[in-house]
């Protein structure tokens, strides 16, 4: 589903999310690098927005990458991604702190 909200060219409030919640979905599933590539995407387009919410939804989409990083065995990205999430209001992930 969310991949066809991307693929339809929703309205654009709505496909920041999609590729975050297709990144969750992806992460679930083990594919690491595709659910980073949805995380990358997320974040260049929660960047470009001024919607409501985005600030908080950037800062998801940075610690969910964190998350990936961290698995993945990336931890000096999944750090500089903690921190940037935390830095916009999201919670520590952990990640990368050791």
């Amino acid at each position: 589903d969310f991949t066809t909200v991307i693929e339809l060219g929703s309205a654009d409030a709505y496909k920041p999310g999609a590729f975050l919640n297709r990144a969750r979905s992806r992460i679930a599933e083990g594919q690491f690098a595709q659910a980073r590539a949805d995380a990358n995407e997320a974040i260049k387009l929660y960047s470009a927005v001024k919607v409501r919410g985005a600030k908080k939804k950037l800062g998801e989409a940075y610690n969910l990458r964190a998350a990936i990083n961290c698995v993945d065995g990336r931890s000096a990205a999944a750090k500089a991604d903690n921190v940037k999430a935390v830095s916009l209001g999201a919670t520590s992930s952990k990640c990368g702190l050791r």
